[in-house]
């Protein structure tokens, strides 16, 4: 699964490369042969040059309610067990997952409070309390002190984060609290690909969502994916009258369920562009704990190959490339 997305990063990579390179001829050229009153606008190559060079970092924010499996979705797109998950509330901060600073090669987290300051902590191989102290609900403990974050940054080295990928795990939409919608909000708005986890507990939404959402999606819908999590209930149903029907139709009823959510919420939106929110290019049915089990049957069927080589083209086309 990662190989789709180490593809997609250095696809991207290289495209930034190519706008440099045509870059730094045009300003030889401007500087050759430009008229001499025109001369000033040579400054503007090198804020060019400094948005290219910060364009190498691709921003992927996911984004839904509680319990709908956002981080285990992060940890099954990275292929690592590296966010704490658990079925009741747990990530509360805004969490962003990004590659090590240049001269650095011990993984750590940096708090960043609302006043502006900053606290780097170590992050040991063996921690489990740390993250989960600083960045979840399942401890009570440091509840108060949590109030007063703005975020928090996890450091590490992977594959993926090294190429420049940063991932941006948020908290349930319902319990956040209004200083962190706000980050929540501008994690969207700069991000190049947002998903919205869903899970087949719950298919469609709850009001919650969709009242943070429906302005959100309307203005950046082409980098919105939607990703129903806990497919493998579809897959390998529970239910006795889900079991007497095929896997096609089990599938085709949920998307629908969720196709007709969108309609039903977006009824201002025109027909062609719900129809681009909910094809098989941005809705998705993913089972993130397949993803990770040690099952290859398993891990074969639980779609991430399929979300993973959706975001690698998203890459190299659309929100992702604007910039460049």
């Amino acid at each position: 699964m990662t190989n789709y997305l180490n593809k997609g990063l250095q696809d991207r990579k290289e495209k930034i490369q190519d706008a440099v390179n045509y870059l730094n001829q045009t300003k030889e050229l401007f500087q050759k042969f430009g008229q001499q009153e025109l001369t000033h606008v040579v400054t503007k190559f090198d804020d060019i040059h400094k948005s290219l060079d910060s364009g190498e970092e691709v921003k992927l924010v996911v984004i839904g309610e509680f319990s709908r499996g956002k981080s285990t979705l992060v940890n099954a797109l990275l292929d690592i067990l590296l966010l704490r998950s658990a079925q009741e509330a747990t990530t509360a901060i805004n969490t962003f997952v990004r590659k090590l600073p240049e001269g650095i090669s011990q993984r750590f987290i940096r708090i960043h409070f609302q006043d502006g300051n900053f606290q780097d902590i170590q992050w040991l191989e063996n921690d489990t309390e740390t993250l989960e102290k600083w960045s979840t609900e399942l401890d009570t403990t440091h509840a108060s002190a949590r109030q007063q974050l703005d975020r928090i940054e996890i450091f590490t080295s992977h594959p993926l984060l090294d190429q420049g990928l940063v991932l941006i795990d948020t908290p349930g939409l319902q319990s956040v609290i209004e200083y962190h919608e706000g980050i929540t909000r501008r994690a969207i708005d700069e991000a190049h690909i947002a998903i919205w986890v869903q899970s087949t507990q719950q298919l469609g939404g709850n009001a919650t969502e969709w009242k943070f959402l429906s302005k959100t999606i309307r203005k950046n819908f082409n980098k919105f994916l939607t990703v129903v999590n806990m497919w493998d209930s579809v897959l390998e149903p529970q239910d006795p009258f889900d079991q007497q029907k095929t896997l096609e139709e089990r599938e085709a009823q949920k998307y629908q369920h969720v196709k007709n959510n969108f309609k039903k919420n977006l009824e201002d939106v025109s027909e062609h562009d719900l129809e681009i929110m909910t094809n098989s290019d941005h809705l998705i049915g993913v089972s993130a704990a397949w993803a990770l089990s040690q099952d290859e049957n398993k891990r074969s069927q639980s779609n991430i190959d399929k979300l993973s080589q959706r975001i690698s083209e998203m890459l190299s086309t659309g929100e992702a490339l604007d910039e460049i």
